[in-house]
């Protein structure tokens, strides 16, 4: 009988060894891929040590058309892109960030970390290419960035607001012209949306570090855009086949929670905590978001046409609808708070969504080279014109900083706080 030679390990237990370290080699490899090594953002094109511009005449225009509307706010500061296109635009109570189309020979973007009071870069990362829509989504210290999918490219990455560190990344997997959404509970939950060939792909992450969640796959044809009702019970609600159908998600575990039927094509429109507000041919309709029941009714006589925009103010749902002005509705129970008439304005009908943001307890909307200014309870507008055409607009969760996009120009601005609020 032979003895084991000391110190030499047996050929099966060293095989085995060597299979289990293959594996683990493999999963770090495929889950470095998916979270760092295999995209392309990321990269620092080196320090901006450009301050940005002082506001210019545009700025103080648009700061003058602001304040005869009804909030009194100072331009602080402007700056340009790094190369031909808009920027996207997004606010953290810390830090503006602007998301600009890379410059000649580039496919990537650059984002860029603004301080909010003098607008100097605080750093620029490379960002995903921009294709068909891009979103810059601030929430948990982290800036997350997709600008959709273009020529078989796309990504979502996640950059941390203090110092442009890249936390995460990861491939889009619709292929183009496909529609991608970034939805945010403003908190630890990103939901990721892709819609291509009559399906959509939803994917849950962690803000802070793109860990998945949950993902799955629901049949996707109808109109409209998915919408978030975060919180407890949360739902993510999208269009579903057909286009007379909402379907929602359960936003802890990706099971189907319930499916609205109506032959009013409804579509969704808006999330709130506990709601869901779908749109309808004959109004908007609330919805619970934990069994889809109806809340609310459309309201009948409310006016022609039917909302094609909305957002949502403390407790109200603010309906906009190109026929007859803004009606808004307690999200609670559907009661009318206040409505407005687009004619009573004085300005002309929103051709589609235009851009608005809460800042200095009011709602800012531009229409044109005309700015609105509500009071979310009471509806109490003003209206402010001599300004630039804006195109759009974004604001620091608290409503202290309001920041506005002109072309390829973007602008900071000081409200003044006033009592009351504007909710998200």
């Amino acid at each position: 009988m032979s003895e084991p030679v000391p110190g030499r390990r047996r050929p099966a237990a060293v095989a085995l060894v060597l299979v289990v370290a293959m594996i683990m080699v493999l999963v770090a490899a495929v889950v470095g891929y998916r979270l760092l090594g295999g995209c392309a953002s990321g990269s620092d094109p080196g320090t901006a040590t450009a301050p940005a511009d002082p506001p210019g005449a545009a700025d103080r225009a648009t700061a003058a058309a602001v304040t005869a509307a009804g909030l009194p706010v100072t331009p602080l500061w402007s700056t340009g892109g790094s190369g031909p296109g808009a920027a996207t635009i997004g606010a953290s109570a810390d830090t503006v960030f602007t998301l600009h189309p890379g410059g000649a020979g580039s496919d990537d973007s650059l984002l860029r970390a603004h301080d909010p009071a003098t607008g100097a870069v605080r750093w620029q990362r490379t960002a995903p290419v921009i294709g068909g829509s891009a979103t810059v989504l601030a929430q948990e210290g982290v800036a997350v960035v997709t600008g959709g999918t273009r020529g078989g490219r796309g990504e979502v990455a996640g950059f941390r607001e203090t110092n442009g560190e890249l936390l995460w990344c990861l491939q889009l997997s619709v292929e183009s012209p496909g529609l991608v959404d970034l939805l945010g509970d403003g908190s630890d939950t990103v939901v990721l949306v892709e819609r291509g060939a009559g399906t959509a792909t939803v994917t849950t992450l962690g803000t802070r570090d793109g860990r998945q969640r949950w993902r799955t796959q629901v049949p996707s044809t109808g109109n409209g855009a998915p919408v978030l009702a975060p919180g407890d019970g949360g739902v993510v609600a999208l269009p579903g086949a057909g286009d007379s159908r909402v379907v929602a998600l359960d936003l802890a575990t990706g099971a189907q929670r319930w499916e609205h039927d109506d032959p009013g094509h409804p579509q969704p429109l808006l999330g709130a905590p506990g709601r869901v507000v779908a749109r309808t041919d004959s109004g908007a309709a609330g919805l619970t978001a934990a069994d889809g029941t109806d809340a609310w009714a459309p309201l009948p006589g409310a006016g022609p046409g039917a909302p094609r925009f909305a957002w949502v103010d403390g407790g109200l749902a603010v309906l906009g609808r190109p026929g007859s002005g803004l009606l808004a509705r307690r999200l609670s129970d559907g009661a009318v708070v206040w409505q407005l008439g687009w004619r009573d304005l004085g300005v002309a009908p929103a051709a589609g969504a235009p851009p608005t943001a809460a800042a200095g307890g009011r709602r800012v909307v531009a229409d044109g080279t005309a700015v609105l200014v509500l009071d979310p309870a009471t509806g109490a507008a003003g209206v402010g014109t001599g300004g630039q055409a804006l195109d759009a607009l974004a604001a620091d969760p608290g409503g202290t900083l309001l920041v506005a996009r002109a072309g390829d120009r973007v602008a900071a601005f000081r409200p003044q706080v006033r009592p009351g609020g504007a909710g998200r």
